[in-house]
């Protein structure tokens, strides 16, 4: 199969320091729903205040999760199959004309007119902006006003003047004020809350690399347990709950809830050794997404950010990851959607500029991994064709321009992309 990252193109003309969480909580199960009057109190202050209409999205539902108990049956269903079966990939190459025979065949969801305008746009996508106005008071301030510690009123405080952050304030006050806030509002048992006060630190125009470097780490630290691991909070707008029903599998839940992820997002999510261990009553994280990236060639990262398709100035960073790219700096710039169709798991791979050169599916030796997500330009981009993301056996070339255009991902981490992007939704910005 004829694997764009290694075929030959014609086309138009990261030290970081880790800040550690501070937490004072207890979970005593893998999945933690905040429940109770006070708390409900506080999530709708917060919800108020930090997310506002802008975190649209499925909330979750207040019911404590029932687990695996030895009484419940245990769903025998068939292992959901891939959305994808293994084959040959055969991509045209390069010029526009070639572009012009790919039409798709699943129509992109819920783009609309959205994707043209998200093409020919001048502003990057998911770029930094304005957060919300400073004078609003809330949790947020008093936690920077660093009054006290421990549990606090629903009810926000006046914040101290000379606490106050202003519009002349020098970006590291402000951030480190941003991050002080986090590690507050964490002590609090309020995750959500710290997550919005270092996204909207992070928002704030004017960081060096370093600065940036320092909060993507916190970000990603935190959405380990947020978004990727159990953990389940009430108002977090990027997970709801789902109560398992008869006849269930992963991959009908994914369908029958809208999911723009894989099944396998939920089996991860919720730590499952296999996706048949489910039972009829379990409680279930689902991480409905959409979810997006930003490749950042001069750092070599690929940024995921959640959020709707057509609004990218309300994405929200999620994590990064180490890339490798094109030789020769032949990885285009643009703006692309994941094309129907594309996304395959385990695909066979037959060397363009060696024919030859062949390898089958399972060949531990085939040079792009596992999995292969497809590319398709969008405006000026659509010339463009045959640019994916996909994996590599050469971890080596991670950091440096030794694919053939492609974007190279670590094994691990393609596999988490690949749950995460959906088909005909998921726009990809590549950017110098």
């Amino acid at each position: 199969m004829s694997l764009p990252s290694q075929t030959a193109r014609t086309s138009p003309a990261g030290r970081s320091f880790v800040y550690r969480r501070r937490r004072n909580r207890h979970r005593p199960s893998p999945i933690v729903v905040v429940s109770g009057a006070g708390a409900a109190i506080v999530v709708i202050a917060l919800g108020l205040y930090f997310f506002g209409p802008s975190w649209g999205g499925p909330k979750t539902t207040d019911a404590r999760p029932t687990g695996d108990t030895p009484t419940d049956p245990l769903i025998t269903s068939p292992l959901p199959e891939s959305d994808q079966k293994a084959g040959t990939l055969v991509i045209n190459q390069g010029s526009q004309g070639d572009t012009q025979n790919q039409k798709p065949t699943v129509p992109a969801k819920n783009l609309g007119d959205n994707s043209q305008r998200l093409a020919s746009s001048t502003t990057p996508l998911g770029s930094r902006s304005a957060p919300p106005p400073l004078n609003d008071k809330g949790m947020l301030d008093e936690a920077l006003s660093g009054e006290g510690s421990g549990a606090k009123p629903a009810v926000s405080q006046p914040v101290a003047p000379a606490n106050t952050i202003t519009k002349d304030d020098p970006p590291a006050r402000v951030i480190q004020m941003h991050l002080d806030a986090a590690d507050e509002l964490l002590k609090r048992n309020d995750p959500l809350a710290a997550r919005q006060a270092l996204w909207d630190a992070m928002r704030m125009p004017g960081l060096d690399e370093l600065e940036l470097s320092v909060l993507r780490a916190r970000l990603t630290d935190l959405n380990k347990d947020l978004v990727f691991g159990p953990t389940v909070i009430a108002g977090d707008p990027l997970s709801t709950l789902y109560t398992v029903q008869p006849n269930d599998a992963l991959s009908r839940i994914a369908r029958s809830q809208h999911l723009s992820t894989h099944w396998k997002l939920i089996q991860r999510v919720n730590g499952l050794s296999s996706p048949e261990r489910i039972r009829v009553g379990q409680k279930l994280k689902l991480v409905p997404g959409p979810f997006h990236a930003i490749v950042d060639k001069s750092s070599f990262r690929l940024d995921l950010f959640a959020g709707p398709p057509d609004r990218p100035e309300a994405w929200v960073y999620i994590r990064s990851f180490d890339v490798g790219l094109g030789e020769g700096d032949s990885t285009p710039v643009g703006h692309f959607i994941v094309r129907p169709n594309s996304k395959l798991e385990n695909p066979s791979w037959v060397n363009p500029r060696n024919p030859s050169e062949k390898f089958a599916a399972d060949d531990p030796q085939n040079p792009i991994g596992e999995y292969w997500i497809g590319l398709e330009g969008l405006g000026d981009s659509a010339a463009y064709a045959g640019y994916g993301l996909h994996g590599t056996i050469d971890l080596g070339s991670i950091g440096r321009q030794r694919s053939m255009g492609c974007v190279r991902m670590r094994p691990d981490d393609i596999e988490l992309v690949y749950e995460c992007l959906s088909e005909g939704e998921s726009l990809v910005q590549i950017r110098e």
